[in-house]
Formats: structure tokens, C-alpha cells, sequence
């Protein structure tokens, strides 16, 4: 797969971005988590097909930074929070429910 930089226009409620069913974006966060700096990347993406809940993983070649995507806010934080808690690896979540968690034993990167 071949990414693109893209310019599109989304929605925008009260200065903030708006994800719809109609349109295949979402929000998108990458956070530092080795070196405490506190560093935060947010964006959206297109394509990844989420029509509700978030995604969370570490597992991303070369930084394994915490990566979320979703469709609003309450399951992204959710999804963050499940990944501190089984210290790396993987989370589904929708409605503010974990559906899955696969927690890599070994540096949140690799099972046993």
C-alpha cells in the first residue's frame, strides 16, 4: 500500500473535527511513550475503514510509539488507557467496552 498526503475538506464543529459515517475519516493520535517527553502527534486518517469505536497499538516498526485511531474521543481514551495497562500491545474498543486486548509480555512487542 501506497500512502498519500492528501488535502480534503472534513467536518468541523466549534472549531473542532468531526468524524461522519458518510466520509471514511477519522482521528488519529501517535504518542511518545520511551523517552517521557510528553511529544503528541494527532492528524486524520483516510481509508482505515472504522465506521465506530478506536484501534490501539505498539506495535509499529521503527518507534513502537502508542498509535490510536478512532472515531471520537471517549474510546480513543479508552483504548489509551487499556494499552497502559497491559503495558503495550493491542486494544479494540467500542462504546467505552473493551472487545479486545492483546497484551505482548515481552517490551508490549512480541508474545510468549
Amino acid at each position: 500500500m501506497i500512502s498519500k498526503h492528501s488535502i480534503e475538506p472534513v467536518r468541523i464543529n466549534h472549531g473542532l473535527f468531526q468524524f461522519s459515517e458518510q466520509v471514511d475519516h477519522i482521528k488519529l493520535a501517535v504518542i511518545e511513550r520511551h523517552h517521557l517527553t510528553n511529544q503528541l502527534g494527532l492528524g486524520i486518517i483516510k481509508g482505515l475503514g472504522l465506521k465506530s469505536g478506536a484501534l490501539a497499538m505498539t506495535i509499529a516498526h521503527n518507534s513502537h510509539n502508542l498509535i490510536i485511531a478512532g472515531t471520537n474521543d471517549q474510546d480513543m481514551l479508552m483504548a489509551a488507557k487499556e494499552i497502559k495497562k497491559t503495558q503495550g500491545g493491542l486494544a479494540v474498543i467500542q462504546k467505552e467496552k473493551i472487545l479486545a486486548s492483546l497484551p505482548p509480555p515481552i517490551s508490549g512487542l512480541v508474545s510468549k
